[in-house]
């Protein structure tokens, strides 16, 4: 057996990364920073501190992402009366489909639904990116461990929701142009 860091050592077994000592006849691991801490003080020339070590300063926000981000709360808080709009242009829509109205009075109440529904839902996923926070612009870490949150998740699930109910408008809530006599 050989004699390796105050201890020994059996033939072909080596100890890598961990400092052991013998107590009481146990053996016991130190933890890597008292190992640090343990080689510096018997080298005596040889600091503790190494690259990584220290407190870091929290990362800062640019210009670009405060006024984004001043920009979306800005939005975020016109989504209530966006969202009566889209209600009132889908009422006048419904309307116009239950009296049968002709086609050319019904397409454009539903463009103006189609614009309607893309405005609400632009200013549900502006509050959706004003609740992450101007850190979530820059920092694709920060920005999806705010995703986790749960005030976060209900912002999310009501932008896909409208999101949704717009795409499902586009493909089937708009009538077709009329067509015009070539002659």
């Amino acid at each position: 057996m050989q004699e390796r860091g105050g201890h020994r050592e059996r033939p072909g077994r080596r100890v890598r990364g961990m400092l052991w000592r013998l107590v009481a006849g146990k053996r016991v691991r130190l933890a890597l920073a008292e190992r640090r801490w343990h080689e510096a003080a018997t080298a005596g020339t040889r600091t503790a501190a190494r690259k990584g070590q220290g407190v870091n300063k929290r990362q800062q926000v640019s210009d670009e992402s405060l006024n984004r981000h001043s920009e979306d709360v800005a939005l975020a808080e016109r989504f209530d009366d966006l969202f009566e709009d889209a209600r009132r242009a889908e009422i006048s829509l419904r309307e116009a489909q239950a009296r049968y109205a002709p086609l050319t009075e019904q397409r454009p109440l539903a463009i103006a639904l189609d614009s309607a529904l893309t405005m609400v839902m632009r200013a549900a996923f502006a509050a959706q990116r004003a609740e992450i926070g101007p850190r979530g612009y820059e920092d694709r870490i920060y920005r999806r461990k705010a995703m986790a949150r749960p005030s976060v998740h209900a912002l999310t699930a009501e932008a896909e929701r409208l999101l949704t109910l717009r795409e499902n408008h586009r493909l089937n809530g708009i009538p077709p142009a009329p067509l015009m006599p070539a002659v």
